[in-house]
C-alpha cells in the first residue's frame, strides 16, 4: 500500500487563472528542485514516448487530471481539490471547448479547440516571473486586455508554439524561456530552445480598440453560464452555442471575405497583421488550408474573425443583426439570391436558433412573399417551419368541413353524397341520418327562388 503523500516544505499558491503546468513549474523553481522530482513526489507516472495512450495518461496534465492525482496535489500543496481542478482545461469543458470521448484530449474540430500549445503575453511573463495563464490555451484567446497586446503565437527563435509538449523534468524549470526541444542539441539534457519569451515582439493596441473589446466580450461569454446580449436578449443561449455562432461567422470571414472589404471594416493595424502572410509559421501551414474550420493558428486571424462576428452579434436585435449579416453575405457572394434559407446548415455544428433567425432576417430582401409567411419574417424571431410536410397533410385531412360552410355548399353535389357502389342518383341513408341534406346551387329550391325574383 502506497504511503500518504507528504506535504511540501514550501507552498506556493497558484495565481488567478494560472495553468496547472505553470504552477507545478513555479513550485519546483521555488524549491530549487528538478521538475521531475516534484512530479514523482505527487505520484505522477513516468512518461514514455510510446504507450502513454494505452495507460490512460493524457498528452499533457494541464488538459485533465484524474481525481486521485488531483487529491494528491491538493494535499501536498495545501490547496483545495476544486482549486487544482480549475487549473486544467477540463474546467472549460462544455463552455469554451469539448473534451474527446476518452476525456484525455481536446476535440480540435469543435469550438476551435487547440490540441496543444499556448499563446502568451510577453509582458505578463515578465511581470509574473514566467507564470502562464490557462486561458491562453483556448482557441478564442487572442489578446491581453491588461497590457493591450496581441498574444504571441510562437517562439521568435525556433518558430514553434510553446508548450506543445511537457517541459523536461531533468532540470529546475525556467518558464519564461522557450522549452521546445532544440533542433540541434548542443549539450546533453538540454533544457530546450532557451529563448527568452519575455522579449517577443507583439502588436500594441490602443485603448478602446475593437479587438480588446471583442476579447473582453468573449471571456465574459465563457465565464458566464448563458449569454443574453444583443439578439440573445429575447432567447438567452448557453456559452457553447454563442461561441459556435462566432465560429460559424468567423469561418465566413476568414475563408470568403475579400481583403478590400476587410480593410474597410477592421482597423488597419489588425487588418495588416492578418493579411501579412510573411508572418505565417511553416508549422501552421495545414491549418491555413481551410481557414476557420479549425482553430486559427495566429492570434491576428482569430482577432479578425471574432471581432467581425461580434460586430454582427452585438446589434440590439435580430433584425438589426440581420442587416449587418446581409452586408457580410453580399460581400462574400455576388448575389444574395445565391444563398438559401438552409445554407446556414453547412456553417458548422451547434449553431444556435438565434443565429438561424438572424440569417433569415438577412435574406429578407431576396425572399418571395410566400417565403415571408413561411419563415415569419415580420415577427421578432423569424424561423423555419418546425412541422414536416407529412404533419401538415395529416392536419389538413382532419379539419371538419363545417369550418368552411360557404365552400362546402358550393362543392356539395345537388342530390347529396352518393354511397360507394350505389347508383348516381341514390343517397347514403347513413349520411341522411347523421346530418340534414344541404341543397346544392343547382337544386329545385334554387330554381324556384330564381323564378320568383
Amino acid at each position: 500500500m502506497r504511503s500518504p503523500i507528504r506535504t511540501l516544505p514550501i507552498r506556493l499558491p497558484p495565481l488567478p487563472g494560472e495553468a496547472l503546468d505553470s504552477w507545478l513549474e513555479a513550485t519546483a523553481r521555488r524549491m530549487d528542485t528538478a521538475l521531475g522530482d516534484v512530479l514523482l513526489h505527487f505520484g505522477f507516472p513516468i512518461r514514455h514516448r510510446a504507450g502513454n495512450q494505452f495507460k490512460g495518461i493524457p498528452a499533457d496534465w494541464t488538459i485533465v487530471l484524474d481525481e486521485q492525482r488531483t487529491n494528491a496535489v491538493a494535499h501536498a500543496t495545501g490547496t483545495s481539490p476544486e482549486t487544482v481542478a480549475a487549473l486544467t482545461l477540463a474546467h472549460y469543458d462544455g463552455r469554451a471547448l469539448h473534451m474527446s470521448a476518452g476525456g484525455r484530449a481536446v476535440s480540435r474540430d469543435v469550438l476551435w479547440g487547440r490540441g496543444g500549445g499556448s499563446r502568451f503575453c510577453p509582458e505578463c511573463l515578465l511581470a509574473t516571473g514566467g507564470r502562464w495563464q490557462l486561458s491562453w490555451r483556448l482557441g478564442f484567446s487572442f489578446a491581453c486586455t491588461r497590457h493591450r497586446r496581441l498574444l504571441a503565437d510562437c517562439c521568435p527563435h525556433c518558430g514553434r508554439v510553446p508548450r506543445q509538449r511537457p517541459r523536461s523534468g531533468r532540470s529546475v524549470p525556467q518558464s519564461e524561456f522557450c522549452g521546445n526541444p532544440p533542433t540541434r542539441p548542443t549539450r546533453p539534457f538540454s533544457a530546450g530552445c532557451g529563448t527568452d519569451l519575455t522579449r517577443a515582439s507583439t502588436l500594441l493596441l490602443p485603448t478602446g480598440h475593437p479587438v480588446l473589446m471583442a476579447q473582453d466580450r468573449v471571456m465574459e461569454i465563457i465565464d458566464g453560464a448563458t449569454a443574453a446580449f444583443g439578439p440573445y436578449r429575447t432567447s438567452p443561449q448557453p456559452a457553447s452555442a454563442v461561441l459556435a455562432d462566432i465560429r460559424a461567422l468567423g469561418i465566413r470571414v476568414l475563408s470568403d471575405l475579400p481583403a478590400a472589404v476587410l480593410r474597410e471594416q477592421i482597423p488597419a493595424d489588425i487588418a495588416e497583421a492578418h493579411l501579412n502572410t510573411d508572418a505565417v509559421s511553416p508549422h501552421t501551414g495545414q491549418a491555413m488550408e481551410r481557414p476557420g474550420f479549425m482553430a486559427p493558428p495566429r492570434a491576428a486571424d482569430t482577432a479578425v474573425a471574432v471581432t467581425m462576428s461580434l460586430s454582427i452579434l452585438e446589434q440590439p436585435g435580430i433584425h438589426p443583426a440581420g442587416g449587418a449579416l446581409r452586408s457580410l453575405l453580399e460581400a462574400v457572394r455576388e448575389e444574395l439570391a445565391q444563398i438559401s434559407a438552409t445554407s446556414i446548415d453547412s456553417w458548422g455544428r451547434g449553431v444556435s436558433p438565434v443565429l438561424q433567425s438572424v440569417h433569415l432576417a438577412a435574406l429578407a430582401p431576396s425572399l418571395r412573399p410566400s417565403e415571408y409567411v413561411r419563415y415569419r419574417i415580420m415577427t421578432e424571431t423569424p424561423r423555419r417551419p418546425t412541422r414536416t410536410t407529412r404533419d401538415i397533410e395529416q392536419r389538413a385531412r382532419k379539419i371538419p368541413t363545417m369550418f368552411w360552410p360557404p365552400w362546402t355548399i358550393r362543392l356539395a353535389p345537388p342530390e347529396g353524397i352518393p354511397c360507394a357502389g350505389s347508383g348516381p342518383r341514390s343517397r347514403c341513408p347513413a349520411a341522411d341520418s347523421r346530418q340534414p341534406h344541404i341543397p346544392g346551387p343547382g337544386s329545385r329550391a334554387d330554381r324556384r327562388r330564381h323564378r320568383r325574383h
